[in-house]
């Protein structure tokens, strides 16, 4: 379809925006309609296939950084790439990408049609893109250039995608309900409230009570030896070929140099540049005209005292509302074309060494340029970059040589038949790591993948191929290995100990539980009086819903259920937590308000049919995939 806006215009929105423009494209099924997709697909190796469209490393890498960003934005300052893990964003860039190809052929398949003018009103009707309530054309411009890094006609396919993926989900959800049942259930299980008592027994308190003999010590030992056993463990000798050292003796002739140059003369190309100070009173976008007229009075009175002769740098410095170059006399430094809004841009380039704009008006409000010197374009000579080729040429004959020498030890080592002996021939030391265990680095060489891999995969004095690591190459050659063991009881005896101690404490722990449970039972008792005779503490949950946080105890679905399985003075089984063994008496249970419920209803059966509408989606998607044979390998991210 034609675009709606294509003229090259620069940004004046903050990052916050791209946030909005995202939150704009949140569904039920992709929290993100991946950014910048279609250009994502302009290159890259596969990472999958479907349909015959291969998605790419690249468009998944350009799908995981705006979720990325998004939930950055969202968290802020809380936000870290260990939440990012926790979350598997990366599976979940995958998936969106996946989703999109397969749901868009499917809605395709089944004849839903999206013309240009429904994707014209959806565009149109996206605050984002509007000043004063009406579509702006320009701000459509600078949000998808600098804000979104995409051009008008991919931004537009991917809304009438996006549409043609909703009508798609509208006709396959179509005709779902929810009974009254469901709903007064489900409010149930939100508002229905317990309130108990409850003692806590731990381990810990009764291991001071724990006795082992040396009998049950190594009775124990036998039945969890392969709990103690030590893993096997590897010593390594290598030979380590710096590509420093080869490079001492390498050299470059003036015609490799010149060669170089001729070839990546591009390289060497700087554009024109300017240096220039400006001086800005900012407007903002949404400005009524009377404010934006007030803001440009304010700068032809600044330009005004300039022409009269006051110091450019001192008025910026005083007046200017740029912070980045008020400090600085409003000095940007050089900037080449590009950089800045077009309207300054035009201004700064058309003006002489030392000239001085009119006020220019750009989207951040209105300037006043001074350019303070010109850099023509021009090829920076061979002269001046010769020994920046030299170096580069130098590093990539050392890499080539290094390697070559590399494998010309291991050729050697096979007519020698021992490493220590190609090493003092070729005049290379050789090195012993430490025995270690399997792992992720190699003691003495490093956290090297390549390395430890074949570190642990050598057979006895073998010798690696040449494993490129650091600033060189390594030989490796396992010289002694220990294999996985289990030791003498004696080596680990303290920790079998304290092993067999931590479980007859927990069995303890049941049993006092247990035995204080019988006599609830037995006989009318107060919990506390009880409790206060095994000098244990009593504590309260407060008020818990099924699902809800138990004071001291965090969550726990068990001890949940069996509370709201009792009546008034009851008490719980004996129940398992994290912290130890639990006895619960409860004191009261707190119905619901079915007044209340009346009154919310009509939320609650919204928010219930979303979910509904979710889960059922979700299964025909999933359904879908299977159907289309569509298997994902996860491990390529």
């Amino acid at each position: 379809m034609p675009s709606l806006m294509r003229k090259n215009v620069r940004s004046f929105l903050v990052k916050a925006i791209i946030s909005i423009i995202v939150l704009a494209f949140i569904g039920t099924i992709f929290l993100v309609w991946g950014v910048g997709g279609e250009r994502a697909k302009e290159k890259g190796r596969a990472i999958a296939t479907i349909f015959g469209e291969d998605i790419t490393h690249l468009e998944y890498a350009t799908e995981y950084r705006q979720l990325y960003e998004y939930y950055q934005n969202q968290f802020k300052d809380h936000w870290s790439p260990e939440m990012a893990e926790r979350m598997q964003l990366k599976k979940m860039a995958l998936d969106n990408v996946i989703n999109r190809r397969l749901l868009t052929h499917e809605a395709i398949k089944q004849g839903i049609v999206v013309d240009e003018k429904e994707v014209l009103a959806k565009i149109q009707s996206m605050p984002i893109f509007q000043q004063n309530g009406r579509f702006d054309s320009q701000v459509y411009a600078q949000v998808l250039e600098y804000g979104m890094h995409m051009d008008p006609a991919t931004f537009e396919d991917q809304i009438k995608k996006s549409l043609l993926i909703d009508r798609l989900r509208e006709k396959v959800r179509g005709g779902i309900k929810v009974s009254q049942a469901e709903l007064l259930d489900a409010y149930t299980q939100q508002n229905e409230k317990v309130e108990a008592d409850y003692v806590l027994f731990t381990p810990a308190t009764f291991i001071p009570q724990v006795t082992v003999s040396d009998d049950e010590v190594r009775s124990y030992f036998e039945k969890n030896k392969q709990k103690y056993q030590l893993p096997r463990q590897r010593k390594i000798r290598y030979i380590y070929v710096a590509c420093q050292q080869v490079k001492n003796s390498l050299t470059v002739d003036e015609e490799s140099i010149k060669k170089y140059y001729e070839t990546h003369e591009t390289q060497y190309q700087l554009p024109k540049q300017v240096r220039a100070r400006h001086i800005l009173i900012k407007t903002d976008p949404a400005a009524d005209v009377a404010k934006k007229e007030e803001a440009k009075k304010q700068a032809e009175a600044l330009l005004q005292r300039i022409k009269a002769g006051e110091d450019f740098a001192k008025l910026a410095g005083e007046f200017s509302q740029d912070p980045g170059s008020a400090s600085q006399g409003g000095d940007l430094g050089y900037f080449g074309q590009g950089r800045m809004t077009p309207a300054f841009e035009k201004a700064a380039f058309a003006l002489p060494k030392g000239g001085l704009s009119e006020v220019v008006e750009s989207p951040f409000g209105y300037h006043i340029i001074k350019v303070e010197d010109i850099q023509e374009a021009r090829t920076k000579p061979i002269e001046e970059v010769r020994e920046q080729i030299k170096s580069q040429l130098l590093d990539e004959k050392a890499w080539e040589a290094a390697e070559n020498e590399a494998y010309a030890l291991v050729r050697s080592f096979y007519k020698a038949g021992r490493l220590e002996d190609v090493a003092v021939k070729a005049g290379y030391a050789i090195g012993d790591t430490e025995f270690a265990e399997d792992a992720k680095l190699v003691p003495g060489i490093g956290p090297y993948e390549e390395v430890v891999k074949s570190a642990f995969s050598l057979k006895k004095d073998d010798v690696s191929m040449p494993i490129r690591a650091g600033a060189g190459f390594y030989i490796l050659r396992l010289v002694d290995e220990i294999p996985a063991r289990v030791p003498e009881l004696d080596k680990v005896k303290d920790k079998v100990v304290m092993d067999l101690k931590k479980e007859k404490s927990e069995a303890k722990a049941k049993e006092v539980a247990e035995e204080l449970r019988g006599r609830l039972k037995s006989a009318p008792a107060d919990l506390a009086s009880v409790a206060g005779s095994y000098q244990l503490t009593v504590s309260n949950t407060g008020e818990v819903s099924h699902n809800g946080f138990i004071k001291g105890l965090g969550q726990n679905e068990e001890l949940s259920n069996a509370l709201f399985s009792l009546r008034e003075g009851e008490v719980t089984p004996v129940i398992q937590t994290s912290r130890g063994y639990c006895l619960a008496v409860l004191k009261k249970r707190i119905g619901v308000d079915l007044k209340k419920f009346a009154e919310e209803e009509p939320r609650l059966r919204e928010q219930a049919l979303r979910t509904k509408e979710y889960q059922m989606f979700q299964t025909w998607l999933e359904r879908l995939k299977k159907e289309n044979n569509i298997v994902v390998d996860y491990n390529q991210v």
